[in-house]
């Protein structure tokens, strides 16, 4: 009889609770399914009818503080009972996340009209972060709101914050990031926040730097973002060529040919310049670079009858220049022109003059002057040149004017300016020459006016090129600068009225960027100096206001 009773009771406690529970779940689902406020009586009922439950007490507390938040003069359902419940909601279940999150709002409200409870509040979101920091929706509303209150912040919050964004940046969405990125901006701006954390996921590292050029802040640290981010970049190109030779394809040289030109637009390559000791490697960067270059060249030379294709032999001559640019020391230089000799490159005969300027271009720059003398005076003596030829002709002659004065003979390389001065479309690039050669053997008596005055207008044109007036938002200009290393960059009136914060003025010198400033930060006229080795340099600039 007693174990019937017993048993009775049993079942009785049994159908109780699961109908209390029952129940408490019933009305949870009719008050979310109501508007707010109207919603009220339902989680009230869920939460009295299953007060063992923390989920309907959690609800019914933040339902409580939406409306305290709509209607403050609301006494009846007032913050102080909201956060009532929601403690409640925790004290239930110590590790229920929203009921800390919550009542981190709750605090963070009353702190409003009290502010002694912003520790509590704070205190609140972190306990939430750190119940369930992985999850990445939790992880972006916490930083958010500890970001909007970083003033106000202890240290040690604000590292928590930091730690919570190392933990959590490698499941963030691109998007979420933003979202952070835009609170940051408008709150903090501290870097510190994000600098470490952006290693884990540097396709991030552009979004923060745009922030910065944005808000116009910390320039250094976003040329060290854009530095790693070029670093990164590199470091995806190098392992997709390596892909390539793992697994070779028909399609090979031109899979080459577009990862050569996806490393030579790479937009951030430069940035390392700026900012030395970074991330980025340029001898790695060089090296990968003549190694990819030749590699192509080897492909195209492969091919069969590549002297009868133009646009073969086009592709060949930009790959050969690119790949000369790079080199330095003569051992390089005469490697190459050992490796284009192999490929009987220079036995080619239809496109003389533009062949004979490569092979005597490796020659000027490994030194050989006097083969590039005697070669070249040669070549004049023996060919016609046509109407189409003249351009690369004037080049050759060029060179051979450097040649003559690299070797001190220069009553010749001015005999050789004369000549070409005739034909030349660049005077400029003549009377560079000419102004270096009288600076030695002093100026030629001439005595027609008209070649006189030519002369007085190239020479103040050479003189007053380093100083640039700035009319456009881009220009390229060659400056020639004696006896001094810097140029002066003034803007037009126009121009400085167009010019915003968030705008960046740059300065490009022989294509590598050299100089980078906020406009907040430039003083008129603009002031570079030059890597100036001699006392006659030249520099091709280009200035852009990036908009």
């Amino acid at each position: 009889m007693k174990k019937k009773i017993f048993y009775r009771v049993i079942l009785f406690a049994l159908i109780l609770f699961f109908g209390l529970q029952f129940l408490s779940q019933t009305f949870l689902i009719i008050g979310e399914r109501k508007p707010d406020f109207q919603n009220l009586p339902y989680l009230k009922l869920s939460s009295l009818c299953f007060p063992i439950d923390a989920r309907p007490l959690c609800e019914y507390g933040f339902a409580l503080l939406k409306k305290q938040q709509q209607f403050p003069g609301n006494a009846s359902h007032g913050l102080e009972a909201s956060i009532d419940y929601l403690k409640k909601s925790f004290h239930v279940n110590m590790l229920y996340y929203q009921a800390h999150f919550y009542l981190g709002n709750a605090y963070l409200y009353k702190n409003i009209k009290n502010p002694t409870h912003l520790d509590q509040a704070v205190e609140a979101f972190k306990r939430a972060a750190q119940i369930r920091g992985y999850r990445p929706r939790l992880s972006m509303d916490v930083m958010k709101l500890l970001l909007s209150l970083w003033p106000l912040l202890r240290e040690e919050d604000k590292t928590f914050c930091t730690d919570l964004l190392n933990r959590s940046l490698k499941r963030l969405a691109p998007g979420d990031f933003n979202s952070l990125l835009e609170t940051w901006g408008l709150y903090s701006q501290d870097v510190n926040f994000f600098k470490d954390a952006l290693k884990k996921r540097p396709e991030f590292y552009l979004a923060a730097a745009q922030k910065m050029l944005q808000l116009n802040i910390h320039l250094e640290k976003r040329q060290e973002f854009l530095s790693n981010l070029a670093a990164c970049r590199l470091s995806d190109l190098q392992n997709l060529y390596r892909r390539y030779l793992d697994k070779p394809q028909p399609d090979l040289p031109e899979r080459l040919k577009q990862l050569f030109s996806r490393l030579m637009t790479q937009p951030y390559i430069d940035y390392h310049l700026l900012k030395p000791g970074n991330k980025f490697n340029q001898k790695d960067y060089y090296k990968f670079k003549k190694r990819l270059n030749l590699h192509i060249l080897e492909l195209l030379f492969s091919k069969k009858d590549w002297q009868k294709d133009l646009q073969q032999r086009a592709e060949l001559r930009t790959f050969i220049h690119s790949y000369i640019d790079d080199l330095s020391s003569p051992e390089e230089l005469n490697d190459f022109s050992d490796f284009l000799e192999r490929e009987k490159y220079f036995a080619f005969s239809e496109a003389v003059f533009g062949v004979f300027y490569i092979e005597q271009l490796l020659k000027f720059k490994s030194g050989q002057y006097d083969t590039v003398i005697s070669k070249t005076e040669d070549l004049r003596k023996s060919v016609y040149v046509k109407t189409e030829d003249r351009e690369v002709y004037s080049d050759i002659l060029l060179l051979l004017t450097d040649a003559y004065i690299s070797s001190d003979l220069l009553i010749q390389a001015l005999e050789v300016l004369k000549k070409i001065e005739i034909t030349a479309s660049n005077l400029t690039e003549i009377y560079w020459r000419k102004m270096r050669i009288e600076d030695v053997i002093g100026p030629e008596d001439e005595k027609d006016e008209k070649i006189t005055e030519q002369k007085s207008r190239q020479y103040e044109l050479i003189r007053s090129s380093r100083w640039i007036e700035l009319s456009s938002h881009s220009m390229e200009k060659t400056v020639y600068l004696i006896d001094n290393n810097s140029v002066e960059i003034q803007l037009s009136d126009s121009l400085k009225r167009s010019i915003k914060s968030f705008h960046l003025f740059q300065v490009f010198i022989n294509g590598r960027l050299f100089y980078e400033a906020y406009p907040g930060q430039l003083t008129f006229p603009i002031k570079i100096s030059l890597p100036v080795k001699e006392k006659y340099s030249r520099f091709t600039l280009n200035i852009k206001i990036l908009r």
